[in-house]
C-alpha cells in the first residue's frame, strides 16, 4: 500500500512539473510571437528634440564627473587626499 501511494505522489509530481513546463514554453513563444502580430514603430527615424537635449544634458553630466574623478584621482597621485576613509 504504501508503494502505491509513492507511486502516485511522484506522478502527479511528474504531470505537475510537465504542466509548469508546458506553460513556460507557451509563455516564452507568445513573448516571442507578440512583435509579429503588434509591431511596434521604429523609434530610430523620430525627430524628437527634446530627447536629444536630454542626451546632450545626460552627456554634460556624465563628462563632468570623468572630470571629478580625474581630479580626484590627480590629488591622490600628487598625496594629498579628501578623503581619509579611502587613502588610510
Amino acid at each position: 500500500m504504501h508503494e502505491r501511494s509513492k507511486l502516485g505522489n511522484i506522478l502527479m509530481i511528474d504531470r505537475t512539473t510537465k504542466l509548469a513546463l508546458i506553460a513556460i514554453a507557451a509563455g516564452l513563444w507568445a513573448n516571442a510571437l507578440l512583435p509579429v502580430f503588434f509591431p511596434q514603430p521604429a523609434r530610430a527615424q523620430d525627430d524628437n528634440s527634446d530627447a536629444l537635449q536630454s542626451m546632450a544634458s545626460d552627456i554634460s553630466d556624465i563628462s563632468t564627473a570623468v572630470s571629478d574623478i580625474k581630479d580626484d584621482v590627480s590629488d591622490i597621485a600628487n598625496g594629498s587626499c579628501p578623503n581619509d576613509a579611502i587613502c588610510k
